[in-house]
């Protein structure tokens, strides 16, 4: 969000509404994983927003209708193309291309890191999506498929040397992380803000939301805070994996069966088994 045109809201808003999640899950990704809309992950349902999936630009809308929103993002924010895109139903009859910023300027290649196939092939794939979507309507993005290593080096320890990346986090159960990710101040060379999110209205429920003691008080600000990202899009989250996990039923009894991330993340989980009766 540092840069060009990556630091304006409707560019951000226009992606997201080219990405079709539910398709992608569902049908590319055979049910392996399924949709994600908001940066606190659904299961951990007291603190999951549930409104953040209503607030994603293009949800519940054709692929058609996707591209229509995408291309009247753009044009609100004052960008135009050499050849606009046109669009038939949910056909793509006339591909945009040479787009053009509110500045005048043409928007160069902009590079998507995303981890290969030998490493992620589910994270590859949606890159390969998004950019076939984008260069759709003449967004000109290239997934860049590389070591994952290279994307934290050239994210976390370079002085911000990406345009767009993609990576994925493990959460624990109290979302301080919508506060961390996004501060402002957290935006160093490093820190957990590498996109470089900066607002004001943010920071300040932020400040709030880490201060609270009272929980429905702090469920309540994370609701807000969530909202605010939906709608902003620092990041645009994608999918989650279902864990599975197996165990013989005849054996041993557990006290619950689904739980965030899964049996394997609750601390002292052998304690919880007695024998099967």
């Amino acid at each position: 969000m540092r840069r060009f045109p990556m630091n304006i809201k409707e560019f951000r808003q226009a992606i997201a509404a080219l990405v079709d999640r539910e398709f992608l899950t569902s049908r590319v990704l055979g049910g392996q994983a399924f949709p994600q809309y908001g940066v606190v992950p659904s299961g951990n349902t007291f603190w999951y927003n549930p409104n953040v999936e209503k607030l994603s630009p293009g949800y519940g809308l054709s692929s058609g209708d996707r591209r229509k929103l995408a291309i009247d993002l753009l044009k609100k924010a004052g960008f135009r193309w050499v050849v606009e895109p046109k669009i038939e139903g949910n056909n793509v009859v006339r591909q945009g291309r040479g787009l053009i910023g509110p500045d005048g300027q043409r928007i160069e290649q902009i590079e998507l890191l995303a981890p290969g196939a030998g490493y992620d092939p589910m994270r590859a794939t949606m890159a390969l999506y998004i950019e076939r979507w984008a260069n759709e309507i003449g967004i000109p993005i290239k997934a860049n498929l590389v070591d994952f290593n290279l994307i934290v080096q050239r994210v976390f320890d370079e002085p911000f040397n990406f345009d767009i990346y993609m990576l994925g986090w493990s959460l624990g159960y109290y979302p301080d992380h919508v506060a961390d990710f996004f501060h402002s101040r957290r935006s160093g060379v490093g820190d957990f803000n590498a996109a470089g999110y900066n607002n004001p209205e943010f920071d300040k429920l932020a400040d709030e939301f880490l201060a609270a003691s009272d929980i429905n008080k702090a469920r309540e600000l994370s609701f807000k805070l969530q909202e605010i990202l939906a709608e902003d899009l620092p990041y645009l989250v994608l999918f989650d994996t279902p864990v599975t996990e197996a165990y013989r039923s005849d054996q041993v009894v557990f006290p619950y069966e689904k739980t965030l991330s899964g049996l394997q993340y609750v601390y002292g989980t052998p304690t919880l088994v007695k024998a099967a009766e």
